[in-house]
């Protein structure tokens, strides 16, 4: 007869067999006799909702298979902490390995430490077997949070230097807490940049919230990029973790070497483009690669009109020192004034950029005159002479007063005229920013100035009122003050931030970055001041009597001349040389007189004039 053992065995034989024939449709089976399980540990922050245990299990074949589990309190309990459970399941899909066990997290704000519960599986012993079927489950805190900051150090060239990181507990805990904490690889690599530190363990005990992590730094003379390493947060009890990661910077101390691009000057060219070649320099020969972005960018050169713009990254391998690039300018037959554009270097690698821009400076040949006014008359007509170009007039308009001054933009490509009463006429790129035209005056405007950058302008008027229009910058007047003479002339700093008025008797007001170098306010003139101009680096100034007379005041306002005997009726303006190494005076008869390096260009003399000359410009470069 056989034995008990021997029936058992057949069973579990005929139970095997009838699991592996059983239909697809039939539904999980239960588990086959030769399955084991395992289901591990897990840990979770308590606002996360859940909770996710994974079993394992190790069985040929794989079939489709539920198991159950129960849940028991530990220092979690149910329901408060977690949802417990008596007959939560498993499901393996078929051919799967792992499964999870889900439970639900009960969230709060109670500063608490970590809390466990544990999770069991129910298998059947006929149909498989448990390595380990019951597995912690930890509820972290995550009231209090852990964070850790970042930290920068200065290599330096021997020897070690210490970098401190700050591990952050927030809020401070009732109850002893505790994290991992170790440094990990990233461009930067122990030992030869830093020290490595195995994992170890911070504890804070209660009201503690901060601890230091000390790292060692290695320095050397290798010129070389920044480097990184972290430390890293891990395993916390009784807290959860916000920042687990601080990046140690380690600083690059050791000269680099110097890259440089040169300036060219071409002569532009009647037809097709021409090469402006500039140099790029490396200086030492560098044994690591060297890279540095580069871009062309406009200044009085246009990109298309003028040149053709490139842009890329120049790549010097070890031991190259020059490299070369070629920009096309574009030649015409126009004439104009010098042209310039910028190639400039950035975002260099294993370099230093110690000269930024090259500039580009393109040579007219076409009979350009770099020097150049205009004379305006009371109608508002107007008379170019050397590169003033006629952009318009008010000679052909009915005007409500006349006009008594005017002003270029810079560069020359437009001007203004302003009438008695501050109307404001534009042309070319003159842009209108505002008027006094609408305005009652305390005393009638008798001139104005443009600001440096041609996007706003001063009026001033004879009591010394000033209005500013566009970018023009209100420093102060005179037109609250008893004057002995009234304000005949103004001049604006090379900033725009400051202006000079002048007064009929020679007197010199300053407002804002101006600076007073004197007047004949104390002197006993043959005739009276009429205007005046800034000199050199606003290190000086000129004043014109209306007999053509020069009084100079600075040390960079040299006298060139005057215009006594040659002046007609009256001078009615003087105005500087672009190199401020000379200057014009104008008469109101449209003579123009030229002294130092001013040239003469051309007047109104031998002409007749529909209304007297009252304004005198000069065309300045663009800046």
């Amino acid at each position: 007869m056989p034995s008990a053992t021997s029936l058992i065995r057949r069973l579990v034989l005929v139970l095997s067999v009838v699991a592996l024939l059983a239909p697809a449709g039939a539904g999980p089976a239960v588990a086959a006799p030769g399955d084991v399980y395992t289901v591990a540990d897990a840990t979770a922050v308590e606002d996360g909702g859940t909770i996710t245990f994974t079993v394992t299990r190790t069985s040929l074949p794989r079939l489709a298979t539920t198991l159950t589990f129960t849940t028991a309190d530990g220092t979690a309990t149910s329901p408060g902490d977690y949802v417990g459970t008596s007959n939560g399941t498993v499901t393996f899909a078929e051919g799967a390995t792992t499964a999870t066990a889900t439970v639900t997290l009960v969230a709060d704000t109670t500063v608490e430490p970590d809390e466990t519960f544990t999770l069991t599986l129910t298998v059947d012993p006929l149909n498989g077997s448990c390595a380990d079927c019951t597995a912690t489950g930890t509820i972290q805190n995550d009231e209090n949070l852990f964070s850790i900051d970042d930290r920068t150090v200065l290599e330096g060239d021997a020897g070690t230097s210490a970098v401190e990181f700050t591990v952050t507990l927030t809020p401070a805990a009732p109850h002893p807490v505790t994290v991992d904490v170790e440094t990990g690889d990233q461009s930067a690599v122990a030992p030869d940049d830093y020290e490595a530190q195995p994992r170890r363990t911070l504890e804070f005990p209660p009201g503690t919230t901060t601890a230091p992590v000390v790292v060692t730094v290695k320095g050397d003379t290798l010129d070389e990029v920044d480097e990184n390493f972290l430390v890293k947060l891990s395993n916390s009890t009784n807290a959860a973790i916000l920042d687990g990661t601080g990046t140690g910077t380690i600083e690059d101390d050791d000269p680099k070497p110097v890259l440089t691009v040169t300036d060219v000057r071409l002569v532009e060219g009647s037809i097709g483009p021409k090469a402006a070649n500039f140099t790029v320099s490396l200086s030492p020969a560098w044994p690591q690669p060297v890279t540095v972005r580069y871009t062309t960018v406009d200044a009085t050169a246009t990109a298309s009109s003028d040149y053709t713009p490139i842009s890329g990254t120049l790549t010097f391998a070890p031991g190259d020192v020059t490299k070369r690039l070629s920009v096309e300018v574009n030649g015409d037959v126009e004439p104009e004034p010098e042209e310039t554009f910028v190639l400039r270097l950035s975002q260099s690698t294993n370099a230093v950029i110690g000269k930024v821009d090259g500039i580009a400076t393109i040579v007219d040949d076409d009979g350009y005159i770099d020097q150049g006014y205009t004379l305006v008359g009371g109608d508002g007509g107007i008379f170019n002479f050397g590169n003033s170009r006629f952009h318009g007039s008010t000679g052909n308009l009915k005007l409500n007063e006349p006009v008594i001054g005017m002003a270029h933009t810079p560069g020359g490509g437009g001007y203004w005229l302003v009438a008695k009463d501050g109307g404001i006429f534009s042309y070319g790129d003159a842009e209108f920013f505002g008027s006094t035209g609408a305005m009652k005056l305390n005393a009638p405007v008798l001139g104005m100035d443009a600001t440096p950058t041609g996007k706003g302008y001063f009026l001033f008027a004879a009591d010394g009122g000033i209005f500013t229009f566009g970018d023009a910058r209100f420093n102060g007047s005179t037109g609250a003050m008893k004057l002995n003479a009234p304000v005949v002339g103004m001049a604006t700093t090379g900033t725009g931030n400051g202006y000079w008025l002048v007064a009929q008797d020679g007197g010199v007001f300053t407002f804002g970055d101006a600076r007073f170098h004197g007047s004949t306010g104390d002197r006993k003139l043959n005739q009276p001041v009429f205007d005046m101009a800034p000199a050199r680096g606003d290190d000086g100034y000129w004043l014109v009597a209306k007999d053509g007379g020069v009084f100079t005041f600075g040390p960079s306002a040299d006298f060139h001349g005057s215009a006594v005997g040659a002046v007609g009726d009256a001078a009615i303006g003087i105005g500087a040389s672009p190199s401020a190494d000379g200057y014009w005076i104008a008469d109101s008869r449209g003579g123009v007189y030229g002294f130092g390096d001013a040239r003469n260009l051309g007047d109104r003399r031998s002409a007749t004039n529909n209304a007297p000359i009252v304004g005198f410009a000069v065309v300045y470069p663009r800046r």
